[in-house]
């Protein structure tokens, strides 16, 4: 009985470090890793409300995005993507569909900063788990769910700011 007990240990606190290590806060970019300075960021934002339909596009409102850096390459950044639509309703925004996740930008760099050729995210359904892996280096750690709510008020407060500064239809 003593042998089965320790075995049961041994497999739960196997599972415990694996999950651990899973969520370690520690980012880590890959090995050519590049500096993304703040122009590069508000050229990734841009890109990402006008040039991403294929990953969520309006229905009856406006799409607004934020992302979070998780990693970069000598040619790829490595980002999770929150995309959120926003309708005006008077005076108040609602909210319509929505999409978070990884999304990988193919980009080249110059004096003037970088350039976005391109970009790819893991399809929905079956393949999903088979595209992050080929997509995303294994040491991309994703974030939490706190993280990616954030992204989400960013996202509204991104709406809030435009429905502020135009005069309603």
């Amino acid at each position: 009985m003593k042998i089965r007990t320790f075995l049961i240990f041994v497999s739960i606190l196997s599972i415990i470090i694996v999950f651990a290590g899973c969520n370690s806060s520690q980012k880590i970019t890959t090995a050519n890793p590049l500096k993304i300075t703040q122009n590069d960021k508000k050229i990734i934002l841009n890109y990402l409300d006008t040039k991403t339909n294929d990953i969520a596009y309006p229905s009856k409102g406006k799409m607004y995005s934020a992302f979070e850096l998780l990693g970069t390459d000598k040619d790829k950044i490595y980002i999770w993507v929150v995309k959120e639509e926003y309708i005006k309703a008077g005076t108040n925004l609602e909210s319509g569909q929505g999409v978070s996740l990884p999304v990988v930008l193919k980009i080249k760099k110059s004096s003037k900063g970088i350039s976005i050729i391109s970009h790819d995210f893991p399809k929905d359904g079956v393949n999903y788990n088979k595209d992050v892996k080929k997509l995303f280096p294994a040491n991309i750690r994703f974030p939490n769910n706190e993280e990616i709510k954030n992204l989400v008020k960013v996202t509204e407060t991104r709406a809030e700011e435009d429905l502020k500064n135009s005069p309603i239809k």
